[in-house]
């Protein structure tokens, strides 16, 4: 496991203007971004040089339930390497499972 990427708030990966930091986790982080319209959309990154490519591995899922005809799952935008890391750009959805949980009266989902 490499080092964690950092993305200033501001700075740009290809088009996409990184707004702020969602979340980061053992393999990467998220970010809340937005194209030169003003779309939001989420952008995750990892290091190019990790072990396990779970980028790789989530666009090819995204892409094969898109193809079964799924609907209710984010759509990709943009993929690519910029030097020392791999972004994908998907649908931002808004708050993560650990938000709506904790935001939830019991604190659980059932």
């Amino acid at each position: 496991m490499g080092d964690l990427i950092q993305l200033s708030a501001g700075s740009k990966v290809k088009k996409w203007k990184i707004d702020k930091k969602l979340g980061e986790g053992a393999f990467g982080a998220v970010y809340k971004c937005s194209n030169p319209k003003g779309d939001v959309f989420a952008l995750k990154v990892e290091g190019k040089d990790e072990k396990i490519q779970l980028l790789k591995m989530e666009v090819y899922v995204l892409n094969e339930l898109k193809k079964a005809g799924g609907r209710h799952f984010c759509n990709i935008e943009d993929k690519g390497q910029v030097d020392n890391f791999n972004y994908v750009v998907m649908t931002f959805v808004g708050l993560s499972l650990a938000d709506l949980r904790a935001n939830a009266p019991t604190k659980k989902f059932s």
